[in-house]
């Protein structure tokens, strides 16, 4: 039986510059399934390519696991989870915005820091 990877919009949000944001979460079903992965990507308009810019497993509670994108100012952006499994990856910086995070509660942590998002 083949895998089979369903993804859902969790959330989506412009700032004050036109920045448009949007948080969805992949699950697979399926023999020898994963766990599921929350997105966060970033794009000039809500039409405009998408660029990953934060990837993570969420918490199996269900709880407090879906990001919060706010604006700090015009050239800086800020990303709140309050509890996440494990970062995937993770970008500093989408084109000429700054990406700050607000991170409670990383459960698996690695001597590596996660890799910036491709």
């Amino acid at each position: 039986m083949d895998a089979l990877y369903l993804s859902h919009r969790l959330r989506q949000t412009s700032t004050p510059a036109g920045h448009y944001f949007e948080a969805t979460e992949t699950s697979c079903s399926g023999i020898g399934k994963g766990p599921a992965e929350i997105s966060v990507f970033a794009a000039r308009s809500k039409q405009g390519k998408k660029a990953l810019i934060f990837k993570y497993e969420p918490m199996n509670d269900g709880r407090d696991t879906e990001p919060v994108v706010t604006s700090v100012d015009d050239r800086t952006v800020r990303i709140s989870v309050k509890h996440v499994a494990m970062i995937i990856c993770r970008t500093g910086r989408w084109e000429t915005l700054a990406v700050e995070y607000d991170i409670g509660r990383v459960v698996h942590t690695y001597v590596n820091p996660p890799g910036e998002c491709a």
